[in-house]
């Protein structure tokens, strides 16, 4: 990412408190960005194209952009690990390979490729159309707060209704899946979990099972307001559509 670019949505949370001196106010924040966070930029680029309808960019289409002035929006990491999807005004230069001059540098730019393009818009007035397509997508997903070891601990150890929902990247083998929802409905103290784990229909099977507490903690954030759901309510919804499910714990309902 460029010092250029415009966060639009960051795993990098702020957290701020007060210094114990009148007036001032002290900011923490981790750089390499926080789980529920992270959760949230996974899954704003996983569902950015069939929630704006907008093409995918490729290449060929950038190359054909040589020498015009565009705004893109890129989703990057920076050198900890944390995601953003960032706006990038710039020029598109084509020579042995693509690049973008940023606005303002009369030389020099760096190299940029389709697959970490998410959309462009002409010209270098394009990041507030793109900061509302963001938005659009972020509204589609569940709020999302901080996952703690104290909460997880609240759950019954012997089963029921899934009281905690969890959102989050599930990371496999062969596949990185964002979006995946677990309801959870009991937690051991050999720090298993038990619940149903959803996922999209093309990165797995939703079906009942466990997960460490502690990768649990790593996964993502608790999703905020959730509702309590009976158990065999839970084990239905692994046979809804994905989109359905998700609707379910979006902050902006249909």
């Amino acid at each position: 990412m460029s010092t250029h670019d415009i966060t639009l949505l960051t795993s990098i949370v702020e957290h701020h408190e007060s210094s114990g001196t009148p007036g001032i106010q002290v900011t923490s924040y981790s750089m390499s960005g926080e789980p529920h966070a992270a959760a949230i930029v996974d899954a704003v680029t996983a569902d950015y194209h069939r929630v704006t309808g907008r093409p995918r960019v490729t290449d060929k289409h950038l190359a054909e952009l040589d020498d015009q002035r565009v705004t893109l929006l890129r989703v990057g990491k920076n050198m900890l690990g944390a995601g953003a999807l960032v706006a990038s005004p710039g020029t598109i230069l084509r020579g042995s390979g693509l690049a973008l001059r940023p606005k303002g540098k009369q030389r020099h730019g760096y190299r940029i490729e389709a697959g970490s393009v998410l959309d462009l818009e002409p010209g270098y007035a394009g990041v507030e159309v793109l900061r509302r397509r963001v938005a659009a997508v972020w509204a589609t997903l569940p709020q999302l707060t901080e996952l703690t070891q104290e909460r997880l601990a609240r759950l019954p150890s012997s089963g029921g209704d899934c009281s905690l929902a969890v959102f989050g990247t599930w990371q496999l083998p062969d596949v990185t899946s964002a979006g995946a929802i677990w309801l959870l409905r009991s937690y051991l103290r050999g720090d298993i979990a038990e619940g149903l784990l959803v996922v999209r229909p093309e990165h797995g099977v939703s079906e009942h099972g466990s997960i460490l507490g502690q990768e649990l903690l790593h996964f993502g954030g608790e999703i905020v307001g959730a509702p309590v759901i009976p158990w065999r309510a839970a084990l239905a919804m692994a046979d809804d559509d994905y989109v359905t499910v998700l609707a379910r714990f979006a902050r902006s309902q249909p």
